[in-house]
């Protein structure tokens, strides 16, 4: 049986650069169990930005930068500011050429929950989460 990538794949939310905090919020966290820990970021040409991930939004907002972001735009104003200041590097990704096998043994040996497939202009095709 010859392994496919289309059959690992999933189509996740995808969230544009620009879009609100609060949209990336309400998407980490959905009502039921399917809620992504991770939503990927593309720009308008669905070409992979980043990651966002409710970590990585804590870390900005307790840090020495969220100090200055609460002074100056407060909580409603923190909600609306775009996604991408708040995304981390998208450091997982394989074009859909990859061979399944080569990319499920990396997320083994690397203890990788995921990895973005894109075509060859880094538009995302999907997610192999695990």
């Amino acid at each position: 049986m010859v392994l496919k990538l289309s059959e690992l794949m999933v189509r996740k939310p995808l969230i544009h650069r620009e879009d609100p905090l609060i949209l990336g919020l309400s998407m980490l966290a959905g009502k039921d169990r399917s809620s992504p820990y991770r939503v990927v970021v593309v720009d308008d040409e669905s070409r992979v930005q980043g990651i966002l991930t409710g970590r990585r939004v804590l870390e900005v907002l307790t840090g020495y930068r969220g100090e200055s972001l609460w002074l100056k735009y407060g909580l409603h104003g923190i909600l609306r500011l775009p996604i991408f200041l708040f995304i981390d590097e998208a450091r997982h990704i394989f074009t859909c050429q990859e061979h399944p096998q080569t990319i499920l043994q990396y997320m083994s040996e690397n203890d990788i929950g995921h990895v973005i497939i894109v075509d060859d202009h880094m538009s995302v095709k999907g997610v192999i989460d695990e």
